[in-house]
């Protein structure tokens, strides 16, 4: 998720390749592009890389497609007929 990766990151690379301090308006700006990518149904990888797990350098992140396994439409419709309510619980996105 964002905040694993985020709340062990100290700096950031820019897109020159320069490697700065993160800032909070950056974070923010991270967490706003991806809440955008997700409400189009992508799933975000964040990346970073270091050395030290305390203090890695954010380095971007990615979109990709997750579609649900086939045949699972046909399931949660005969579930639901027969009368049970279906939620999907992830774990890896907070509310959106």
């Amino acid at each position: 998720s964002l905040e694993a990766v985020m709340d062990k990151c100290t700096r950031m690379r820019s897109s020159s390749g320069e490697i700065k301090p993160i800032t909070d308006s950056a974070r923010e700006l991270v967490r706003m592009q991806s809440v955008e990518i997700s409400k189009q149904g992508l799933r975000c990888i964040f990346c970073a890389m270091g050395q030290d797990p305390s203090s890695l350098v954010f380095v971007g992140f990615f979109a990709m497609q997750d579609p649900p396994r086939h045949g699972i439409a046909e399931c949660i419709s005969t579930l639901t007929s027969g009368g049970v309510r279906v939620v999907m619980i992830t774990g890896d996105s907070g509310a959106v």
